[in-house]
């Protein structure tokens, strides 16, 4: 089955600097890869960017490669970026910075997935 899925599919990552430098996509593009011969994959993750960013971004990439399937990937500089740190107390202000950022994070990753909804893209 997952022959079909992936043959003549055009697949594009969309992250930070774990899917810019491999890391886990080079196992997901092995494996899919072993299933068909015939997928592109086509990788425009950035480090360093985070959901915000990457809704302009990838709209523009997603009416440019109009790919099949989409893989999306983000929340480490979303929410993990300055938020966590041992030597930090955890104040409410810390707290709430925290909360903000996580906000942040399901606004813009709703907002994705919108978009992707809208241009019938798998992800």
């Amino acid at each position: 089955m997952l022959k079909q899925e992936f043959k003549d599919k055009v697949i594009a990552v969309f992250g930070a600097s774990v899917d810019e430098h491999g890391y886990y996509m080079d196992n997901m593009r092995r494996f899919i890869s072993k299933q068909s011969e015939k997928c592109y994959f086509v990788n425009r993750s950035i480090g360093g960017n985070y959901a915000m960013l990457a809704c302009n971004m990838i709209e523009d990439e997603i009416d440019t490669l109009n790919p099949d399937i989409v893989f999306v990937h983000f929340a480490g500089n979303d929410v993990g970026l300055y938020n966590y740190n041992a030597n930090v107390p955890e104040t409410e202000g810390v707290l709430n910075k925290r909360k903000a950022s996580l906000d942040s994070y399901f606004f813009y990753m709703r907002k994705l997935v919108k978009l992707l909804k809208e241009r019938n893209v798998k992800f």
